[in-house]
């Protein structure tokens, strides 16, 4: 985490008084009067810039992970061909109910991997905003409730929900196993599949929870969760290399933490001046907001209540982590489960230690900020438009929802009071988490399922 062996808080207010002594010292010195727009006169003045060994390696905590994401219940995680047909699938629209429809409708690599809209829409609208799935595969549960605890259990249920993909995973395998690019793909990753005719005597729209898939056999259930299993690992593969980084925050800190502030201020100091790091300061300080929104990813990924309303107003519906766990903790599909490949894994083990308390009804988990000022509307039901609105709410709490008696932590909220030049600080700093957009060739399908191969089209 954070912070190493002292509060988060003390932690953080360490590094950033470090920061601002030698940012101020620094700032008195010739050709020094700017640090955020004018380099460092030379090495004697580059001095007064040192942060100490301590500070540094609390700001470590801040770095992202330079080593990919694991995932031992998924063994095709790390697999480069699983990840090339998990692209292929993500983008894949034949899956839905209309044709139209694929993963990337709602997590549009334009945008992020989100889809601007306040609630997500497919093959219907939902109730939830879309979140966005860029560095996921480091983050210990999915979806606002938690109701996923690897990628390939979160990649399953926009499948079969019908204001998803309204799909089934009998009309998935039939696909898998009928048309030929698709089977290739799978084969290719997966190895041999039964005879396409297999497929077709599956019924076109069968699963949990319809009579349908009572009807069938236990051999053609067993087949079918096999091949819906494995394309969902396979999207989950390709996920794992969504990774967002370098943004001009990571430049800033990676500078602070590896003795590069020379370098850094030499570079200009792109996208991070004095504002940037005043909003950090507020941030990490004295709003107290990396309370939550902590670490390397500015989450703890606990499930939080904050007091939103619901966007057209009125008492909370939303069940949220208290369902979420519940379905969590009963599929068949979680990291624990006969589907999974390491039942004995770290995932695995903490199922059993989970419990629902009444107190979690209506929380949420909280967002990564990452990228946060590319990825409008804001919360879990897209109730904000802009950070603007966001920044408002937490300063005044006009029109929240009342305090939450349950968590004693939820009853640490209050309103923080911010003025105008506190509001365009904390704005900045937030604005200075926006990474680069990733490799072209990660945003789009591929022309093959198969890692190499030429396109493939019909039977």
């Amino acid at each position: 985490m954070f912070w190493l062996g002292e509060p988060r808080a003390v932690a953080s207010r360490t590094f950033v008084a470090h920061v601002l002594i030698a940012f101020a010292t620094a700032a008195a010195l010739p050709g020094c009067e700017r640090l955020d727009s004018a380099p460092v006169a030379d090495d004697s003045d580059v001095g007064v810039l040192h942060v100490s060994g301590d500070v540094a390696e609390v700001l470590r905590g801040l770095d992202l992970p330079t080593n990919s994401a694991t995932d031992s219940t998924n063994r095709f995680f790390a697999n480069a061909d699983a990840a090339h047909f998990g692209q292929y699938l993500f983008f894949e629209e034949s899956f839905s109910a209309s044709g139209t429809t694929s993963c990337a409708t709602c997590h549009q690599p334009s945008r992020m991997f989100t889809d601007g809209r306040p609630v997500a829409q497919a093959e219907g609208t939902g109730t939830r905003n879309t979140p966005s799935i860029l560095n996921a595969a480091h983050f210990p549960w999915l979806n606002w409730d938690g109701s996923a605890d690897t990628l390939w259990m979160q990649a399953m249920r926009p499948f079969e929900a019908a204001h998803e993909l309204d799909s089934t995973r009998t009309t998935i395998a039939k696909l898998i196993g009928t048309r030929e690019d698709l089977r290739l793909g799978y084969e290719s990753v997966f190895g041999a599949l039964p005879d396409s005719g297999v497929f077709n005597r599956l019924p076109d729209r069968a699963m949990p929870g319809m009579a349908a898939w009572d009807e069938m056999s236990e051999a053609q259930r067993e087949l079918v969760d096999g091949v819906f299993v494995n394309i969902c690992k396979a999207i989950a593969s390709y996920e794992r290399i969504l990774v967002s980084r370098d943004a001009p925050f990571d430049r800033f800190a990676r500078a602070v933490s590896t003795g590069g502030l020379a370098d850094w201020a030499s570079a200009g100091n792109p996208g991070f001046g004095k504002t940037e790091l005043e909003g950090f300061r507020l941030f990490a300080t004295e709003m107290d907001c990396i309370a939550c929104h902590a670490g390397p990813y500015f989450s703890d990924f606990a499930f939080h209540s904050v007091r939103v309303p619901p966007r057209g107003g009125g008492a909370p519906f939303d069940a949220a982590r208290f369902e979420g766990l519940k379905a969590l903790i009963s599929s068949p599909m979680n990291a624990a489960g006969p589907h999974s490949d390491d039942r004995q894994s770290s995932r695995a083990r903490r199922i059993e230690f989970l419990q629902n308390p009444s107190s979690n009804w209506g929380r949420f988990r909280t967002p990564s900020l990452r990228n946060v000022d590319l990825t409008p509307p804001y919360m879990h039901a897209g109730q904000f438009d802009t950070l603007d609105a966001v920044l408002h709410h937490y300063s005044t709490f006009d029109g929240a929802l009342p305090p939450d008696h349950h968590d004693a932590q939820e009853r640490l909220l209050r309103p923080l009071d911010l003025s105008d030049e506190e509001k365009a600080a904390i704005l900045a700093f937030l604005r200075s988490l926006s990474a680069p957009p990733l490799a072209p060739e990660l945003l789009e399908k591929p022309a093959s399922a198969i890692r190499g191969g030429k396109a493939k089209t019909g039977l």
